[in-house]
């Protein structure tokens, strides 16, 4: 018999629900539907049937592990890019590509340095930047490496989601919102930040 234990069946489930909503500064007013014995899942659902949109991308993000959620932020990216992708966006793209296929010290230094050169920021440099923000400055020779500094990799990851659903189209924008919270909750599926992980889940 499996002994895995979701997060939403512990008892501090609520309190890891409420921690995660302060960090990810999910507005006052959508505080209010955390419900006690309810945990992120719940809480996530709960948002956005409310229609807290924003508030539940920046929720997801900070329950994503930091690769799962630089994923999340720039696929919904790419796809807000359109095709074919505009010759200004396809640096971070495809740096961002690079660092989510292989997750080395050389590639996050490289999306970072390409998303630092855009004159003009978008989804698709927020999420390269996200992948760059996966840890701390560059080590000096023979020094251990940085840690991450607190979500700000999440926090650009849900500014790269949101960010995406405005370029498509503003007057449209909650419909693509939408649209991205779906595929974010199979990126958390995945991911197996719920329950049970996808055995055939990558990336």
């Amino acid at each position: 018999m499996s002994t895995h234990t979701p997060s939403d069946e512990r008892p501090d489930a609520t309190a890891l629900a409420a921690d995660l909503a302060q960090r990810a500064e999910v507005e006052a007013e959508a505080l209010v539907l955390l419900r006690d014995g309810e945990g992120p899942k719940e809480f996530f659902q709960r948002l956005v049937e409310a229609g807290h949109s924003q508030d539940a991308v920046r929720f997801l993000a900070h329950n994503l592990p930091p690769h799962a959620a630089v994923w999340w932020g720039w696929g919904c990216a790419l796809q807000s890019a359109g095709e074919p992708v505009p010759d200004a966006r396809k640096p971070c793209i495809e740096a961002t590509r690079a660092w989510l296929s292989e997750p080395s010290e050389a590639r996050r230094v490289e999306a970072g340095d390409v998303a630092h050169a855009v004159k003009k920021p978008d989804a698709t440099t927020l999420a390269a930047l996200a992948a760059f923000m996966t840890a701390g400055p560059p080590p000096g020779p023979g020094q251990p490496p940085s840690p991450a500094p607190p979500d700000v990799a999440a926090k650009l990851a849900a500014g790269a989601v949101t960010l995406a659903a405005v370029d498509e189209d503003p007057e449209a924008m909650e419909g693509h919102l939408s649209r991205y919270l779906n595929q974010g909750l199979e990126v958390a599926r995945k991911a197996g930040i719920w329950g049970e992980a996808d055995p055939d889940a990558s990336g």
